[in-house]
């Protein structure tokens, strides 16, 4: 094995664990922690759930293309659900930044239109994924 997918295999083991915990904790197995006072604990399961779509990409061979289209696919449709979630029902309080571009300069409006944009960014990417692995499926059988 190189080292290469030593390395790879050793990623996808720390993000399968960390997606493992976060579905844990997004369905109550375990309080380590709790999400943002209105946060769902759906949208912690949710995110569980991408970073372990996240490890089965790294792990997935290249000769199965297909599979790794249907990953990104799922992938993707999960940031985008967060994303709408986030742009039409989280709390106001928690849509607030200290980054190169605060909340409070250009309100929390603004700020949930860019997370419905990217929501929808998400899932065109998820479709035009879902296209890409339906091209390149196997046909069942062309005699």
């Amino acid at each position: 094995m190189t080292a290469h997918k030593k390395d790879k295999r050793l990623l996808a083991s720390f993000t399968t664990i960390w997606g493992l915990w976060l579905l844990a904790e997004g369905l109550q197995l375990t309080s380590f922690g709790s999400p943002t006072p209105g946060t769902p604990y759906w949208i912690v399961t949710l995110a569980g759930i991408a970073i372990i779509t996240v490890s089965a990409l790294m792990v997935i061979p290249d000769t199965k293309s297909h599979l790794k289209d249907l990953c990104a696919a799922g992938f993707c449709a999960l940031l985008g659900s967060i994303g709408v979630w986030v742009s039409l029902f989280s709390p106001e309080g928690s849509i607030d930044s200290e980054g190169l571009i605060p909340a409070s300069i250009f309100g929390v409006s603004i700020a949930r239109i860019v997370f419905g944009l990217g929501a929808l960014i998400c899932f065109g990417v998820a479709y035009y994924a879902i296209k890409l692995s339906v091209s390149k499926w196997p046909s069942a059988s062309s005699d």
